[in-house]
């Protein structure tokens, strides 16, 4: 997940973000996954925005910590998978991306309750019609989860024919507790160790990393690129796909479309 520097937050109550959601104030951005040996897009993370009358666009770090101390997690990351699903779908029926190409949708962890968190799923892959080989469910949150309900939500997902990635591998023990109890099918490395690529012990982790990966048969992306040097060091390194600002910041839907148009126009 592509971490952003802000201000102080403007938006700071959660009826702010209860009307953004009922009355069409929030949008998704995406921001592109590529591979780094062709720079081509593979996919894309969908980002929560939320557009504020007064100021713009205000990014998901002012406004996600308020979203969760109010308790509206749930229905911030059931409009993100209905918003996300929606666009997919119609970028498969467009032929605008191959039926590989992956939407990353980010979930609280704390939903991670089981049955109930597989039915929601469930129900928007059904109402939007969307493959679901195409979606990647991104866990995002480090705090203590209940490893049964997360089994069970993960095997679930899987059942539904969507895949699950780990995100910000790395940044924390409890990532690297969590990559060994739960199958994952996509491992984000944390831009701190990717900023770290070029130093003899930041190389030694993302080897680290990428044997992991490896061994759990998953694909492995490095978040945080910035520069062409970092992009070069983890392909060498050995991994195939990377996500940063060297490419693109989270680009608002027209954006994110034009790019896919691009690159399919034929040579």
């Amino acid at each position: 997940m592509q971490i952003e520097t802000v201000a102080a937050p403007t938006t700071r109550s959660g009826e702010e973000i209860v009307d953004a959601l009922e009355g069409g104030g929030m949008a998704l951005h995406y921001q592109p996954i590529v591979d780094l040996a062709t720079e081509a897009v593979t996919g894309f993370e969908a980002l929560i925005r939320l557009y504020h009358p007064a100021v713009g666009i205000v990014p998901a770090a002012q406004f996600i910590p308020i979203a969760e101390r109010c308790g509206l997690m749930r229905q911030l990351d059931d409009w993100v998978l209905w918003t996300a699903c929606e666009q997919l779908t119609r970028w498969q029926e467009d032929v605008l991306v191959a039926p590989d190409f992956s939407m990353a949708i980010n979930i609280c962890g704390s939903e991670l309750d089981g049955a109930g968190l597989a039915e929601r799923m469930r129900q928007a892959f059904d109402a939007t019609g969307v493959n679901p080989s195409g979606v990647v469910i991104e866990l995002t949150e480090t705090q203590q989860i209940d490893p049964a309900a997360a089994r069970y939500s993960v095997d679930a997902l899987h059942a539904l024919g969507a895949r699950v990635a780990l995100d910000d591998f790395g940044s924390s023990f409890a990532t690297f507790g969590r990559l060994r109890c739960l199958d994952f099918d996509v491992v984000k490395i944390d831009r701190s160790l990717t900023a770290l690529a070029d130093t003899n012990p930041g190389a030694g982790l993302i080897r680290t990393v990428l044997a992991a990966g490896r061994d759990l048969d998953a694909t492995v992306v490095a978040e945080g690129i910035e520069t062409r040097a970092q992009a070069r060091c983890v392909e060498v390194l050995g991994c195939h796909l990377g996500q940063g600002y060297l490419w693109a910041p989270a680009l608002p839907l027209q954006e994110a479309e034009a790019r896919l148009s691009l690159e399919s126009r034929p040579v």
